[in-house]
C-alpha cells in the first residue's frame, strides 16, 4: 500500500496541472450566466425564507412551498407569498424582497469570502 503513494500523488499532480491548463482556455460567458440567472427566480427562494424566520414565521419552507409546488416559479408566483393577507411583515421588508433581483441576491457568500480570505484565520 505504502508504495503506491507516490505514483497516486504523482497522477494527482499530473491532472491538476491538465486542469488548470484545460481552464486557462475557457472563459465565462457573462450575458448568459446573467441570462440563466435572471430565467431561476427561485433562488431568492432562500431571501424570502430568511427574512420570513426573521419575522418570526417558523413555517417560512412550508408557506412557499405552498404556493410555488407543483408549478415554474417566477417573481409573480414569488410575490404571491408576498401579497399573503395571512402574512405578518414589515411593508418595507416586503417591498425589499419585491425588488430583489437573483443576481443581486449572494446570501451569505460575500462574508463566507471574506472569511477565507481573512489572513488572520485560524480554522
Amino acid at each position: 500500500m505504502k508504495r503506491t503513494i507516490g505514483t497516486t500523488l504523482a497522477h494527482c499532480l499530473i491532472g491538476y496541472r491538465k486542469l488548470g491548463t484545460g481552464l486557462s482556455k475557457i472563459e465565462p460567458d457573462a450575458e448568459r450566466m446573467a441570462a440563466e440567472l435572471e430565467a431561476h427566480p427561485e433562488v431568492l427562494g432562500e431571501a424570502i425564507q430568511t427574512v420570513l424566520r426573521r419575522a418570526g414565521h417558523t413555517e417560512a419552507y412550508e408557506r412557499l412551498k405552498d404556493h410555488t409546488r407543483g408549478q415554474r416559479v417566477t417573481r409573480e408566483t414569488l410575490s404571491s407569498v408576498l401579497d399573503d393577507p395571512d402574512l405578518v411583515l414589515d411593508e418595507s421588508a416586503r417591498e425589499r424582497l419585491r425588488e430583489l433581483t437573483p443576481a443581486e441576491y449572494t446570501g451569505i457568500a460575500s462574508g463566507l469570502v471574506d472569511e477565507l480570505d481573512d489572513p488572520d484565520r485560524t480554522h
